[in-house]
């Protein structure tokens, strides 16, 4: 069975580099290009929250909060809005919670220099959305894989032509 999925593997990246090799120069880096700009955005989200995390943990300030709005609906992330019960005041929205409602007081870490910044010191470190977004990191990782067997059939075509090989491809065309 193994042995057999295996094959099954091995047969469809021999079909994967045998389209790769009849596809156009143009139609390679374009795909390239496509690839690396789409592989971008989950990876750009997955560097601003731990980058966040990172800040709050060199130099949060862990405060008491009260809860002064929950918004929750079918169509948007639910969300918490806090104000610090001592000074310094501000509202900030929260995005990873404890089960809480209006009126609750929870810890929260933010940043002073950036009060926006704020999580819950014992909320969630991962909700609905990065699980999502790291699921994005995974496709993005096969993308650029793809991406790079592209890329490798493009540094093959150069070095044929510097060369000066002429011998016909796979598929009989010469390139």
């Amino acid at each position: 069975m193994a042995e057999q999925q295996g094959r099954a593997a091995g047969t469809r990246l021999g079909a994967l580099v045998r389209e790769l090799r009849r596809s156009t120069t143009g139609g390679l880096v374009s795909t390239i290009c496509w690839i690396v700009v789409l592989s971008a955005i989950p990876g750009y989200l997955t560097f601003g929250y731990f980058q966040d995390r990172q800040i709050l943990a060199e130099r949060g300030v862990q405060i008491v909060a009260s809860v002064t709005e929950v918004n929750g609906s079918r169509r948007a992330p639910d969300t918490v809005v806090v104000r610090p019960v001592d000074p310094p005041y501000f509202e900030s929205t929260l995005h990873r919670f404890p089960d809480v409602s209006v009126g609750d007081r929870l810890d929260v870490v933010f940043d002073p220099q950036n009060p926006a910044r704020i999580a819950a010191a014992d909320g969630p470190l991962i909700n609905g959305s990065a699980l999502v977004v790291a699921g994005l990191d995974l496709l993005s990782l096969l993308a650029l894989l793809f991406a790079l067997a592209a890329a490798a059939e493009l540094v093959r075509r150069a070095w044929a032509r510097l060369r000066g090989d002429r011998r016909p491809g796979p598929d009989g065309s010469h390139r």
